[in-house]
């Protein structure tokens, strides 16, 4: 659980920082109070709904909030479970548009846009580079399902047709298998990867022996999955020949910019 590591320290970080009062890397206007009396408790949830749900039950009315999970099959989960509370849950990553529902989730919120603004974001990147043709392999979560349903929808709008959907549980490698098949027998060239690190290897080395990467005429592209190509190409055997591979792949993801950053993009 590397990122969860680098999460749960972050947080730590964070909760230092306000504190201290320290603000060395954000910026507040000056008439922003803090409260400087925060203390937490962390708990990883190992990528499974079940230990967000205990967690939100096990602390039930003894915290004024619940920051996470990252992943939306598991906040969507925890805030059910908190709203037995009137505790709020608030997301610094589950972005499924399925959890801006009020109705089902009145105390959900999140610091990061829906999948649906960057899935438009995609759709158009697509339409401006002429990949009007697209193949999409998604995990079937409800990031992976509501991701693909926004991408379809925008596609719609900018004039890119998804021939090809196929979805597989993360997970499951001889689904994850089978589905980069099926879109090799499509005969596609344009394939949209929405996937955890951990299905892409498999996705990457049966690609390879199809002979559908670091190949010219194909274009792969990601979305908020996978944040860095590093990492993923460490886990894959052949390390080298992964980076090659990767090199060309084209990521995209939604993120809301401080007004300091603007100026990077």
């Amino acid at each position: 659980h590397g990122d969860s590591v680098i999460w749960g320290l972050g947080a730590q970080m964070a909760v230092h920082d306000i504190v201290t009062q320290r603000w060395d890397l954000v910026s507040f206007p000056s008439n922003f109070v803090l409260c400087q009396n925060v203390t937490f408790e962390l708990r990883d949830t190992q990528g499974r709904a079940p230990q967000g749900v205990l967690a939100a039950m096990l602390w039930g009315s003894s915290v004024d909030a619940i920051v996470g999970a990252y992943r939306s099959a598991i906040s969507g989960p925890t805030s059910l479970a908190a709203q037995v509370f009137d505790v709020p849950v608030l997301s610094f990553g589950s972005t499924a548009a399925s959890l801006s529902d009020k109705d089902s989730y009145p105390g959900f919120s999140r610091t990061i846009p829906p999948d649906a603004v960057a899935a438009f974001v995609m759709a158009s990147m697509c339409a401006e580079f002429n990949f009007t043709r697209v193949g999409i392999m998604y995990v079937s979560d409800p990031w992976g399902s509501g991701y693909a349903t926004d991408f379809i929808t925008a596609g719609n709008q900018v004039g890119v047709e998804v021939i090809s959907s196929i979805k597989f549980a993360s997970g499951d490698k001889k689904a994850a298998r089978a589905a980069a098949q099926t879109i090799y027998e499509s005969g596609l060239r344009v394939i949209i990867v929405m996937a955890f690190p951990g299905d892409f290897p498999t996705v990457i080395e049966t690609s390879r022996e199809l002979g559908m990467t670091n190949k010219k005429g194909y274009s792969w592209i990601t979305c908020d999955g996978v944040m860095e190509p590093e990492p993923l190409a460490l886990s894959i055997a052949d390390t080298e020949l992964a980076r090659k591979e990767l090199s060309g792949w084209l990521h995209v993801m939604s993120h809301p910019l401080s007004v300091g950053r603007q100026d990077f993009f």
